[in-house]
């Protein structure tokens, strides 16, 4: 699940804790439905000025939205949340060193290759 599906999926709470038609928001939106349904689905990913459209619509903000998406895609889980936002604060050269770091705590691999076992003799 991306956190492209879960906004979807927030919107579409809203909406539906509205009791509203995805016609019904698309026309207060003043989006196309298609558009919207693309959206809801994660097929799409909304632009800014959607987003707003939509949260206006619904009457929330679009911070509300984004941490409905976010809450769902974490599981709640605080923590998870917290080191989601941790590497998103990241720089990539600080993304990359972490990786490279994590990379260089596994045990290396074997420098040369395990001998053979000697097929056993069969004693006939």
């Amino acid at each position: 699940m991306t956190l492209k599906n879960d906004i979807g999926w927030a919107i579409d709470q809203y909406r539906l804790a509205k009791n509203w038609s995805k016609k019904e928001l698309a026309g207060l939106a003043e989006i196309d439905q298609g558009n919207l349904n693309r959206i809801i689905s994660g097929k799409q990913e909304p632009t800014l000025e959607k987003m707003e459209a939509i949260a206006r619509a619904l009457n929330v903000t679009v911070a509300e939205i984004i941490m409905t998406a976010e809450h769902r895609h974490t599981g709640g889980d605080p923590w998870k949340a917290a080191f989601i936002q941790w590497v998103k604060d990241l720089s990539s050269e600080e993304l990359r060193s972490a990786f490279r770091r994590s990379r260089n705590q596994d045990p290396e691999p074997p420098k040369t290759k395990p001998k053979a076992r000697a097929a056993k003799k069969s004693s006939t």
